[in-house]
Parts: C-alpha cells; sequence; structure tokens
C-alpha cells in the first residue's frame, strides 16, 4: 500500500491506448494518471487492485468497396490491389463488373493515365464533353503509346470491346523497362507465333510475369474479349514490374 505503479500498455499495430482503469477490490475507482511519455501511474492501495486497458483502431482497414466482388473471387486480391493503388476504379462507386468487358476507350484512358502518372506522379487527364475519351487519346498519339490512326475511331470503334490482344498493344508502349523474370522460349506460347500482330510484346509480357495463359494449356486467346476481372489482375502485375525497375506510381 502506498507504493506508486507504473504502467505500460502497448498496443498492436494499427490500435491506440484507449482508457487504461483501476478499480480496487471493492470496485471504486482508483486514479490513475496518464504521463508524457505514454506510461500510466497509479498508488496502490490497502489491497488487490484490477487494470482494464481498451484499444481503438487509429487506421480503419482499407478493403475494396465493390458489392460484386467477394473474397473467394480468384480476382479479389487483384481487383482490391489494383483498386488500393489507383490503378482501376469501379463502374460505379460500389460495383466493379468484373466480368463485364473493356471497351477500346477505356483501355486507351488506363494507359494513359497510367503513363502521365508514372511520368509527372499525378493524371491532370479529364473526360471531354463530346467524346469523353478525346483527351486520352490525344495524350496517347502525342506521347507514342497509341499509333495515329486511333485519332479517326469512330464512337463504336471506341466502344468496342477490347480483344487481349489490343489490349496489349495499348499498354506496352505505356510502360517501358520491363524486366525479364523467365526465359520464356519464342513459340512457346501455342497460339502465339514470332510474326503474329503483338508477338514481341506479348512474349515480352509473359517474360516480365505481367501476362499469364489464360488455360492450362497456356494459350493466350489473343482475339478473345478481355474482361475487367483480368484486367484488375494484368494491371496490378504492370505495377509490380514498374516497381521493379523503379517507377514511381502514386
Amino acid at each position: 500500500a502506498g507504493a506508486e505503479v507504473t504502467l505500460t500498455a502497448t498496443p498492436d499495430e494499427g490500435y491506440a491506448v484507449g482508457t487504461i482503469t483501476v478499480t480496487d477490490r471493492f470496485g471504486d475507482a482508483v486514479k490513475v494518471t496518464e504521463n508524457a511519455d505514454g506510461t500510466y501511474t497509479f498508488t496502490m492501495p490497502n489491497g488487490q487492485v484490477t487494470i482494464t486497458a481498451t484499444f481503438v483502431e487509429t487506421e480503419e482497414p482499407v478493403g475494396e468497396p465493390f458489392l460484386d466482388v467477394n473474397e473467394g473471387d480468384w480476382f479479389y486480391d487483384a481487383v482490391k490491389g489494383a483498386w488500393q493503388n489507383y490503378l482501376i476504379d469501379g463502374v460505379t462507386a460500389t460495383t466493379y463488373k468484373p466480368h463485364g468487358t473493356l471497351t477500346v476507350a477505356e483501355a486507351i484512358k488506363l494507359a494513359s493515365a497510367l503513363h502521365q502518372m508514372q511520368n509527372t506522379g499525378k493524371v491532370t487527364l479529364m473526360n471531354g464533353k463530346t467524346n469523353w475519351y478525346n483527351s486520352y487519346v490525344e495524350y496517347g498519339i502525342a506521347n507514342g503509346i497509341l499509333d495515329k490512326s486511333y485519332a479517326n475511331y469512330t464512337r463504336a470503334q471506341m466502344n468496342a470491346p477490347a480483344t487481349r490482344r489490343e489490349f496489349v498493344s495499348i499498354f506496352y508502349p505505356a510502360m517501358d523497362g520491363y524486366k525479364a523474370l523467365n526465359n520464356i522460349a519464342d513459340n512457346a506460347i501455342p497460339d502465339v507465333k514470332l510474326g503474329d500482330k503483338c508477338a514481341d510484346e506479348i512474349y515480352a509480357f509473359y517474360r516480365a510475369g505481367i501476362l499469364t495463359g489464360s488455360d492450362k494449356q497456356g494459350t493466350f486467346n489473343p482475339d478473345s474479349t478481355i474482361v475487367r476481372s483480368e484486367v484488375a489482375a494484368i494491371l496490378l502485375r504492370m505495377y509490380d514490374a514498374s516497381t521493379r525497375v523503379q517507377f514511381t506510381l502514386k
């Protein structure tokens, strides 16, 4: 009795001390003083005491806001990671539409925004009023990402679903310096042979670990449409590859 007792509470990461309470054997509160160094002190009464600590979260865990993306889906981590790193957003505030296709215009928007982010650290491109995608197309052509023929695309062509081959052709020039992680042999992809359109870019992405086969046979299915769940996975791999070669995407 009468001794000064010092308490130290160490919360887990993401938490802070909420309250420290001390009660005597009769359940009455004992005065607790919080010190400048983060410790707590009280004077020991005549008899046993009960010490109780509570903790509060300092940061809410960031998941993803999409009601149509659930844990257990193969694409959950990809969508979550791509969204958290500002690489792609949903079609609405609460839906991602993982099985929906990506249009050519949307692919151009993502590639141009990613390129600008990589080179300037921010994205200033904005949707236009006449054709919302115009600024992205103009930026892509001006920066060597897009072939000039995209300037003559009709709205129907821009709103058409992008194929997997076209996605690669748009995104490959948007980021360079990919580091090869494996040595996939030429013509190893069953349905992509050297000399095919975009074959060099497709193989470069495979060797960097950005692309994988779409089935157990390792085929790429270059002319099938790409869906938004696949886009999230590819964008996240591109982001990971970019950090390996010291690009900054924030």
